[in-house]
């Protein structure tokens, strides 16, 4: 595990205005328990309305994210182009 020091560090708002602007990252959600995580590269928008912030985004009928229940474990990574 990494831990970033403050000077490193990313507020809150500014990471997830960075996302927002981006609209396009790597969405990995945690499979069952006899499977890994999965993912697919996506892109996406960010609705900060409420307390917890929401991706929305679409996939096909075959990709295994369109079929993840609620209140899976979820990560969405998104990167620059110093990536």
């Amino acid at each position: 595990m990494h831990l970033l020091k403050p000077i490193f560090e990313i507020e809150r708002e500014q990471a997830l205005g960075f996302a927002a602007r981006r609209g396009f990252g790597l969405f990995v959600a945690q499979g069952g328990a006899d499977a890994g995580p999965f993912g697919s590269h996506i892109p996406f928008k960010i609705d900060t309305s409420k307390p917890v912030p929401i991706a929305h985004f679409h996939v096909t009928a075959a990709n295994g994210l369109a079929a993840i229940p609620d209140g899976t474990k979820c990560l969405l990574a998104v990167w620059g182009p110093d990536a």
